[in-house]
């Protein structure tokens, strides 16, 4: 009877082997961080824990960042990189301290503006509340779940897009918050909170009919209207005073075309470029703040509502934070159960763009998430985007 002492002795060898090997991978690749908060000279990262020690690479471009053997340790899964360059674009990286793999790359841009004390301090949502298109989830059932979202975010200025058929009725639901209606198109909306914000009133006549005779009466109109941007996009726009400054901006809520076609991206060039002109129409020398939807984003591969609205002089408030909250939340969420997360640089089509150097204190998604998954019911295909501007 042949003893079984070498096949024994093979394999605890080979047991003992793959516990080293599964030792090792379990050390494993890092986790893709997202940026909490940034200065002119630093981004703070935070990514999900499970180490006892990290790397964080760092490199200001996309492909450097792959090759560079730049890192700073950290115990705990979040690091502050300083002395960075500022308005420049970053990509990191994280890996276990004891591990060589690296987690996917993450992009983003340092402050190119310190925030400023004294400026209007605003803060201003964003909202699709997917009240028009087609695949939109029955309105009754979640029309609480979109007052919520707003309440939560407790903006002081309230873009909304997509509100055909549903305007009114969030009117009357916010009209109890304090809000008012400064403009709407057949589908965007502009709100105000009343304590804080008040309508621009210039010069108007009003037809008044007295039996048969009718004429003009001069009155005092709101500043606000609505945008044609070409095809059936449009916004929705007013000028608004802050109540404590006694500054006046005008505010854009805008939605533009969907789709991810070559003819998608040159049908909202053309709307970005008749957005600005008409904004800047109305807005004279007022500063100009454009929010909504622009269906558009640094992953995309022609982003030129962004490139158009940096060239006029407007920069996306998520790359000018100071601090941030749920970045790594995607603003479109496709109604699916668990939060989507584009990585590279975060695919966020709500966008709040503020005037070149102002400034912003937050910038978050607000969309609740309990055990990993949205909670229910789910207001809308998309999260709200709200931005606290430092206005000039």
């Amino acid at each position: 009877m042949r003893r079984p002492f070498p096949a024994l002795l093979v394999l605890l060898v080979l047991g003992l082997a793959a516990s080293t090997m599964t030792s090792a991978s379990a050390a494993g690749p890092g986790r893709a961080p997202w940026v909490t908060a940034s200065s002119t000279t630093s981004i703070t990262l935070d990514w999900p824990g499970g180490s006892s020690g990290y790397r964080t690479f760092y490199a200001a471009s996309y492909g450097a960042v792959l090759k560079t053997s730049v890192s700073k340790k950290s115990t705990a899964s979040k690091v502050r990189i300083s002395g960075l360059r500022p308005g420049t674009m970053y990509c990191f990286q994280t890996a276990r301290a004891n591990g060589a793999n690296r987690s996917q790359r993450y992009c983003h841009s340092t402050m190119r503006y310190k925030n400023k004390s004294g400026r209007s301090k605003v803060g201003v949502a964003t909202f699709n509340v997917c009240g028009v298109a087609s695949g939109c989830h029955g309105w009754s059932g979640r029309a609480g779940a979109v007052v919520q979202r707003i309440r939560e975010a407790d903006a002081d200025v309230v873009n909304i897009q997509e509100g055909h058929r549903v305007l009114a009725d969030i009117e009357a639901r916010l009209a109890p918050l304090g809000y008012a209606l400064a403009s709407a198109s057949s589908t965007e909306g502009v709100f105000y909170r009343r304590s804080r914000l008040q309508p621009v009133l210039r010069p108007g006549t009003e037809l008044v009919c007295d039996d048969d005779v009718c004429q003009d009466v001069p009155v005092a109109l709101p500043a606000a209207g609505t945008f044609g941007l070409g095809g059936s996009a449009t916004a929705a726009w007013a000028q608004l005073r802050v109540k404590k400054t006694g500054k006046t901006y005008v505010f854009v809520s805008a939605h533009l075309r969907a789709g991810k076609s070559a003819g998608d991206a040159r049908q909202r060039d053309a709307e970005t470029r008749r957005l600005i002109s008409l904004a800047r129409a109305e807005a004279g020398t007022r500063p100009i703040v454009v929010a909504g939807d622009l269906n558009s984003h640094r992953n995309r591969p022609n982003d030129s509502p962004r490139k158009r609205l940096e060239a006029a002089g407007l920069a996306d408030a998520y790359d000018r934070s100071a601090r941030y909250a749920n970045a790594f939340i995607n603003s479109y969420n496709g109604w699916k159960s668990k939060p989507v997360r584009g990585v590279k640089y975060g695919d966020h089509v709500d966008h709040v763009f503020l005037p070149a150097k102002a400034g912003a204190d937050r910038w978050a998604v607000v969309a609740p998430v309990r055990g990993g998954k949205n909670v229910r019911p789910i207001a809308s295909d998309h999260n709200l985007v709200r931005v606290t501007a430092l206005l000039p």
